[in-house]
């Protein structure tokens, strides 16, 4: 796809916000990463108290 406009330069006030809002969604990223490995460790450790009550079955 061409783009036949010519680039639009920021004023000074919009280059700040644009800076604040990619600030926000960089840390915003950081959290939602920070989640999901604190999610993943805790699908990986098993939890010895459901391991204890857990049945067992004949399994002859």
């Amino acid at each position: 796809m061409k783009n036949d406009k010519p680039p639009m330069v920021l004023t000074e006030a919009e280059y700040v916000e644009m800076m604040r809002e990619f600030e926000s969604a960089g840390r915003w990223m950081s959290e939602q990463l920070e989640l999901k490995r604190n999610l993943a460790s805790t699908a990986q450790t098993p939890d010895i108290c459901s391991v204890s009550n857990t049945p067992q079955h004949d399994r002859s």
